[in-house]
């Protein structure tokens, strides 16, 4: 699984990092993915930060 933030929608409300910190960390402009393919041990999370995002910003993709 890979996981995308739009820049343009993200508004950095820190969910993501704050429920996945493993995932996301919170940059200048927008969230950003720490982890690229996300694997199965942090499936879970990720599925948890893209429902927690309050902008839609987070879009998982299955490989």
């Amino acid at each position: 699984m890979r996981a995308q933030v739009d820049p343009q929608v993200c508004t950095l409300s820190g969910y993501c990092s704050a429920t996945s910190p493993d995932l996301f960390v919170l940059g200048e402009a927008h969230a950003e993915v720490r982890r690229d393919p996300i694997d199965d041990e942090h499936r879970e999370a990720a599925l948890e930060a893209e429902a927690v995002c309050p902008t839609a910003a987070i879009r998982l993709i299955d490989l």
